[in-house]
């Protein structure tokens, strides 16, 4: 339920930049299939964590959106995460030729949903207008 609200949130936010869906795709030569929580086509692949306040990457989290992103032969990937507090999102990482990126969804108390989600929809607006800037060439 809270993928697809995020899904739903970004896809509105989005919606006259990119195409923001889930589906995932089979694996050439095998019936492995990846499944990325978000799709924003053709330029980066996200996932959604159900965690709070991230301190550092976490590596296994790292790792499964690093693989996502090459199997769609992406440059770009995005992490969602939760936070209850101001903190910042992480910085961006360079995983080979990956740019992993954060975005928090701020959980504060005293904040209203509707300003937690505006914050939310400007911090995206401004990634992919970070990802999709001149210069930057979509998937590999």
């Amino acid at each position: 339920m809270i993928e697809d609200g995020i899904r739903n949130i970004l896809s509105a936010a989005l919606a006259d930049l990119c195409t923001v869906r889930k589906k995932g795709r089979r694996l050439e030569d095998s019936t492995m299939t990846i499944n990325p929580d978000l799709r924003f086509d053709p330029v980066a692949v996200g996932d959604v964590k159900y965690k709070l306040n991230w301190g550092a990457w976490p590596r296994s989290d790292l790792y499964q959106s690093v693989a996502f992103a090459a199997g769609f032969r992406r440059r770009e990937a995005l992490v969602v995460s939760f936070c209850d507090d101001l903190r910042n999102d992480l910085d961006t990482v360079r995983f080979g030729d990956v740019a992993l990126h954060h975005l928090q969804w701020r959980a504060i108390e005293t904040m209203e949903v509707s300003a937690a989600e505006q914050q939310f929809v400007y911090a995206a607006r401004a990634w992919w207008t970070a990802v999709t800037a001149p210069g930057q060439t979509p998937g590999l």
